[in-house]
């Protein structure tokens, strides 16, 4: 047999209805699955009345499937038309519960289904419904046919899936290597039914954090330096006076160019095309230095901006000692995130030892 993948094709298909999740109700007694498997199995726990006919349930805004319910437990299928970031609408007892849900779609497909001893193939799994993730996921593997093909990290090898290996549409695809040991077909399934161990997640989720907040210091670090080495040339007046005097520059400019197009539009009416075109020619080039600037003016009106709200003063000594103190806050935040890096550093390695059950 070649190898098992699910009854429907890998290529994606349309795409469900959007469901916007709404805000968990709370549910006391209750523990609702974060995420699934399309036509898999899940449950819900918590204190159910037992009576099939008194519980509904809704994925994605339609029909749940259920399957089993007792007192403690109920069982229910993952529809396979939801897939994506979505929820879960339980009512029991008259009490209506939602709680986030993302139904995962997952198929198999190998570039050889036969293969000769030593041969090798690759394995590809295709996820779908994976929009907006936030926390890896494990993808675990089982080889069904050990005595025909190898995969890496042996029967049952697991693969973590970061959120930044996800493509746009929330697709991404896993690539496995397969290694014939006697010729003949055979069956890998594939199964994702949940997120990460809660101690791994909380490291990466830490790791995460940790690199934004560096990345955050090192662009106040090199806006506080850029501010310093503005400060050093002039004060908030000085950046003004220079902004007002490109603005009226850029308007003298703009001015020039409405006359050259006046010009132009002479030319054309004596059918003196050459003419005209130069002064158009003209025209654009003398509109482009006004645009220019005005861009200078306006940057130069934002530094004004930013030096009087670090409370930079216009005199030369209290530039001075204002533009020590941005450099020396500028220092401060590039320790810092020198600092959130080796953190950073730090816990990709306990994470990368924590999903290897080091």
């Amino acid at each position: 047999p070649a190898p098992a993948a699910p009854s429907h094709p890998a290529a994606p298909g349309p795409p469900p209805a959007a469901v916007t999740p709404a805000t968990p109700t709370p549910a006391p007694g209750f523990k609702f699955p974060s995420l699934g498997q399309t036509g898999r199995l899940a449950a819900i726990t918590g204190g159910f009345s037992g009576d099939h006919s008194l519980t509904e349930g809704r994925i994605g805004g339609k029909e749940m499937d259920i399957r089993a319910i007792s007192p403690r437990k109920l069982v229910f299928s993952n529809r396979r038309d939801v897939i994506g970031p979505t929820q879960i609408e339980l009512k029991e007892k008259g009490q209506v519960i939602r709680s986030p849900y993302r139904s995962v779609d997952l198929a198999l497909r190998a570039t050889k289904t036969r293969m000769k001893p030593s041969e090798t193939a690759t394995l590809y799994t295709d996820l779908r419904g994976l929009a907006g993730l936030a926390t890896p996921l494990t993808i675990a593997h089982q080889n069904l046919s050990p005595a025909v093909v190898r995969l890496p990290g042996g029967t049952h090898p697991k693969v973590t899936l970061l959120p930044s290996q996800v493509g746009p549409g929330g697709v991404a695809t896993i690539p496995l290597t397969l290694v014939a040991v006697r010729t003949g077909g055979f069956t890998i399934r594939v199964s994702c039914t949940g997120e990460t161990d809660d101690d791994c997640d909380k490291l990466y989720q830490e790791m995460e954090e940790k690199k934004a907040e560096a990345t955050k210091r090192r662009v106040e670090a090199e806006a506080k330096k850029a501010l310093a080495a503005k400060a050093d040339k002039g004060g908030p007046g000085s950046y003004r006076d220079a902004a007002r005097g490109k603005q009226a520059e850029a308007d003298r400019k703009k001015a020039v160019a409405v006359k050259a197009d006046g010009n132009a539009a002479r030319a054309e009416a004596v059918n003196d095309s050459r003419q005209a075109a130069r002064s158009r020619a003209n025209a654009r080039t003398i509109n482009a230095e006004a645009t220019k600037l005005e861009g200078e003016a306006k940057e130069a009106n934002d530094t004004a901006d930013a030096l009087e709200k670090e409370g930079v003063p216009d005199d030369l000594r209290g530039r001075s000692a204002a533009a020590k103190r941005l450099k020396a806050e500028a220092k401060d935040a590039e320790d810092r995130a020198k600092d959130l890096e080796q953190d950073v550093g730090k816990l990709r390695e306990a994470y990368d030892k924590c999903r290897k059950g080091i």
